[in-house]
């Protein structure tokens, strides 16, 4: 794996040694790094950040890390092809029909807060969020796999023909 040479890079991809498992670890650090940065983020928040939050973070990090593994195994692990434009790529559209489920969710989270906090009450991160939250993202990160597992399986698509035959 190369972290500073990017030329010995270059020349591994153009060579054609640049293997299925070497794209995996760059995307799953990649990925592990953005879940990690954007976390950080939450760190430094104008109101004060609590033990729950803590917890949500923390959780997002593992969700993105053992998602990306998981992925890479659907696909076949260093045995599969084109894993990074299959995760990118179905991650994108089952990302976006997932944000429809963020509608109910938000409806939940409103009618908890009414109840919970009440109309004046500082309100916080509580272990129903993590669960709610956490449940969405192994949900979206499930069906992923779900869709890679298909495309990567020989023969998942026989008897279907396109213009192109």
């Amino acid at each position: 794996m190369r972290v500073w040479k990017i030329e010995r890079l270059k020349e591994d991809i153009k060579s054609g040694s640049f293997s299925e498992k070497d794209r995996f670890l760059y995307g799953l650090i990649y990925f592990t790094l953005i879940a990690l940065f954007i976390e950080a983020s939450y760190m430094f928040p104008a109101e004060p950040y609590h033990d729950w939050d803590y917890v949500l973070s923390f959780m997002n990090i593992l969700v993105m890390f053992f998602g990306c593994m998981f992925a890479y195994r659907s696909n076949g692990g260093h045995k599969g092809t084109d894993f990074l434009g299959r995760f990118l790529s179905i991650s994108i559209v089952v990302t976006i029909r997932f944000l429809l489920l963020l509608i109910p969710i938000i409806v939940i989270l409103a009618v908890y807060y009414a109840f919970t906090f009440g109309a004046h009450g500082e309100i916080v991160t509580t272990p129903f969020e993590v669960v709610l939250f956490q449940g969405w993202s192994i949900a979206i990160l499930w069906r992923v796999c779900v869709h890679i597992k298909a495309v990567s399986t020989p023969g998942a698509y026989e008897g279907i023909t396109t213009n192109d035959e």
